[in-house]
């Protein structure tokens, strides 16, 4: 009977040590999944914050492309909470990885890794934060660690033991909690110091901006010259007050439009005719426009490349040179009028002069002859000084070319060279003409205009060159034109002359020095003359060593009959 007792006691007992590790076990269950579900969620508002940092943190860097801070900031946030984070993730606006701490898993296992994205500013992109969980887990493998010894205990020491292990499981894990629970309220003040600090940095950044903005806004408007700004896609973006006065419109009928829709002003009409080539803005420099009569506006653009070397737009300047052509036309027409007016007693003292000379006056004395030459040399000097600026009149007024038709340049160029003979024989100069082997065919060209191009040069070259030194000529073709040197071994022009050149009037002071005489007039002529044929001239020199001028002409198929 005792025993029987005994056994239903055991059994009672036993049941009851069941029932109650049974409930021990549901009860540490029920604690241990809150438990972890609290700490997620605690880890989920602190990561909240985080990411909201982090993306207050990268704005700047994002918005202005600056990959080196954003790699910064993040790095530095990544080694503060090293062991509490897997990985952090910046992503711009189509999802694109800009840069990362460790590389994003392919397959993200949610027991080990609990990951929040959080938006940055103007969908600019995306912060994500993989947070690590295997603290958590840790904690939550102990606790049921600890609740398998605790039923093992609870079987063994019955109620006593399922207390002690109770306390045990209960109490640890909260302080654990408490600890991880201080940490991140550290870390949520020292985020919200970070913030404030970056806001107040941006703010003054934001300030700076400003005021360079509107530096910049008043000098443009300020400018003497009219400028119109240009957005990539031809809208007018900005237009200055000189730009207006030039247009004779206000800027809110101008700004925000397209140029092409502004075609029924003839100011816009006549712009694009000169800027717009296909429907794309062409680069041009110091283009006349005449918008109306008696006014001459000088046109160029200029594309604004950005630092990433794509189009930002372009800028149209506008400089009113009319009273400067007002005033050249008026010197032209002064010079034209001065030099018809002296030709005509230049050329009859000529006369007189070679009447003298040749004797038909009666006899003169040797030294009356030498003073008589010395007359006419500077009476021929003045003549074809004459004729120089009667030409130059000529070429500004668009009236120079008379005649265009087919001739052949070497016969032209063998000619000169034959006029300048006694010249180079005098100087002892090496002469060297290098020529096709076969005969160029004739190009259309006004014959006499180009003879007069060719001498100028050719005279340069022998005058300005050392007794003894070497002059070569070299004319030769590629089909499609034809291209004439002339290389001397004579004083060369000083590069600080060099872009005078083919100016009027220019003459080197180390020419001036060694040759007194000369107009000044001879390489302007040859440069428009080239230029009306619709060629190209140019030079290559060195001080002291000489120099060499180019040009070339385009070969013009001559017309059947």
């Amino acid at each position: 009977m005792f025993e029987r007792d005994l056994g239903i006691k055991l059994k009672f007992v036993l049941w009851v040590a069941i029932v109650l590790v049974g409930v021990l076990f549901m009860l540490a269950a029920l604690l241990i999944h809150n438990q972890s579900q609290t700490m997620k969620n605690q880890i989920t508002e602190q990561g909240k914050i985080l990411g909201q940092f982090i993306s207050t943190s990268v704005e700047s860097p994002l918005l202005y492309g600056d990959a080196v801070e954003l790699e910064r900031i993040v790095k530095e946030i990544s080694q503060k909470h090293k062991n509490a984070i897997d990985y952090i993730l910046i992503l711009d606006d189509r999802d694109r990885p800009l840069t990362f701490t460790s590389k994003k898993p392919t397959k993200i296992d949610s027991s080990k890794t609990l990951v929040l994205s959080t938006p940055i500013l103007d969908d600019l992109g995306r912060v994500e934060i993989g947070f690590s969980l295997t603290s958590v887990n840790r904690q939550i493998m102990t606790m049921i660690i600890n609740v398998a010894a605790a039923i093992i205990l609870a079987i063994l020491f019955s109620g006593l033991g399922i207390i002690l292990i109770s306390r045990k499981l209960i109490i640890q894990p909260a302080f654990q909690v408490e600890q991880i629970n201080k940490q991140l309220r550290e870390l949520t003040q020292e985020l919200d110091k970070k913030v404030q600090e970056r806001t107040r940095e941006l703010q003054v950044a934001k300030n700076l901006a400003e005021k360079e903005k509107d530096k910049t806004l008043t000098i443009i408007q300020s400018l003497a010259d009219g400028l119109i700004v240009l957005d990539p896609y031809g809208t007018i973006a900005m237009v200055n007050p000189e730009a207006e006065k030039m247009i004779g419109l206000p800027k809110e009928k101008i700004e925000r439009k397209k140029l092409n829709n502004l075609e029924e002003n003839l100011f816009f009409q006549k712009l694009i005719n000169l800027i717009l080539k296909n429907g794309s803005i062409k680069q041009v420099f110091r283009e006349n426009l005449n918008p109306k009569e008696n006014t001459v506006i000088e046109v160029t653009t200029i594309p604004l490349i950005g630092e990433d070397s794509e189009l930002g737009g372009y800028v149209i300047i506008f400089h009113d040179v009319s009273r400067e052509k007002i005033v050249e036309k008026l010197k032209t027409e002064f010079v034209t009028l001065a030099a018809h007016q002296l030709r005509t007693p230049l050329s009859k003292t000529k006369w007189t002069l070679e009447m003298l000379l040749g004797g038909d006056m009666g006899k003169i004395t040797k030294e009356q002859r030498e003073f008589i030459k010395k007359t006419y040399g500077a009476n021929e000097r003045m003549i074809n000084l004459i004729n120089d600026l009667l030409d130059v009149s000529r070429i500004e007024e668009g009236k120079y070319l008379y005649e265009s038709k087919p001739a052949n340049i070497e016969d032209i160029i063998e000619l000169i060279i034959e006029s300048f003979q006694e010249e180079i024989k005098k100087k002892k100069l090496i002469f060297e003409f290098k020529k096709p082997k076969e005969k160029l065919a004739p190009i259309i060209i006004d014959a006499e205009k180009m003879q007069l191009a060719i001498q100028n040069i050719l005279e340069n070259a022998i005058r300005y060159n050392k007794t003894g030194g070497k002059v070569t000529v070299i004319l030769e073709s590629n089909g499609k034109e034809i291209k004439f040197s002339v290389q001397d071994t004579g004083m060369g022009i000083p590069k600080s002359q060099a872009t005078r050149v083919f100016t009027k009037f220019f003459r080197a002071p180390n020419v001036i020095k060694m040759e007194t005489e000369g107009t000044g007039l001879g390489l302007f002529i040859a440069k428009n003359i080239i230029e009306v044929h619709k060629g190209r001239i140019w030079f290559e020199s060195e001080e002291g060593k000489g120099s060499t001028f180019y040009f070339t002409l385009p070969i013009t198929p001559l017309k059947p009959g």
